[in-house]
């Protein structure tokens, strides 16, 4: 009998989901001949939510984890602002203000994490009256706890919350604003190594985006409109690109957005 056979390999799913999701997994690994295991024995992890820091000890070339330490950097909308702003900071140094791959990081607004920015933002609003402004969880996702604030000394002070200066003048595909989706896989940080998964998605919602309105696309999606509920449409990455190369943008085009100066 061979080691595989005496040996079948494991895998642990666990996290904030449910019982629907660990489906698709049990299905394609079962087929494998994998077997589940536990919390202290498995070759394959998946954890909806980050696993407790031990986890991550147990990792090596032959034990895999769907989540590597500190990727909060990129998941939670606080930490993600700073590693841009970093990223624009080390490209300023390398390059110059001026280089293309400068120009490049302008996509993302200026942002302020509370508390500690509260009188930054207030300083950044006194200069610029005619700004709007957007409250948000640093930590949610589906546009839950969005909203645009009216007044902005009036934003909350505990430490899960950020203010983003509202875009007045998005890019839009025939006046619907829309979330561009694109899947990557880091399977190596050191050295890093990271795959693009190129069939992404545009989802926009069937409404026309009005100025200085909330309308995200899960928040849309709620919606019901003369007693029909309205849902989301999806549009495929070369569609998407199509529509890009007839008006003559690139992915890399800021000509769409205007934010405030930097300071």
């Amino acid at each position: 009998m061979t080691e595989h056979s005496e040996c079948p390999r494991r895998y642990w799913l666990r996290g904030k989901r449910s019982d629907e999701q660990d489906l698709f997994f049990r299905e394609a690994l079962a087929a494998k001949g994998w077997v589940p295991g536990s919390p202290e024995q498995w070759e394959a992890g998946w954890y909806t939510g980050m696993p407790d820091p031990a986890q991550f000890r147990k990792v090596s070339p032959h034990r895999k984890l769907n989540h590597i330490p500190g990727n909060n950097a990129l998941t939670v909308k606080s930490r993600l602002h700073e590693t841009l702003v970093a990223m624009r900071d080390r490209m300023i140094q390398a390059y110059g203000a001026s280089h293309e791959h400068v120009a490049r990081t302008a996509f993302f607004p200026s942002a302020y994490v509370m508390p500690e920015d509260y009188h930054a933002l207030q300083e950044r609003a006194r200069r610029y009256p005619e700004a709007r402004w957007i409250l948000k969880p640093t930590n949610a996702s589906k546009g839950k706890g969005v909203r645009v604030l009216q007044d902005v000394s009036a934003v909350p002070m505990q430490q899960n919350w950020m203010v983003q200066e509202y875009l007045s003048t998005p890019h839009t595909i025939r006046g619907h604003k829309y979330v561009l989706r694109l899947y990557v896989l880091i399977a190596s940080i050191d050295p890093l190594r990271v795959y693009l998964y190129r069939q992404g998605f545009a989802k926009l919602p069937r409404r026309w985006s009005y100025p200085f309105r909330i309308t995200s696309v899960c928040i849309l999606r709620r919606c019901v409109i003369g007693n029909v509920r309205r849902g989301r449409r999806k549009s495929a990455m070369p569609h998407h690109d199509a529509w890009l190369n007839r008006y003559h943008f690139t992915r890399h085009d800021p000509r769409k957005r205007h934010p405030l100066p930097d300071d």
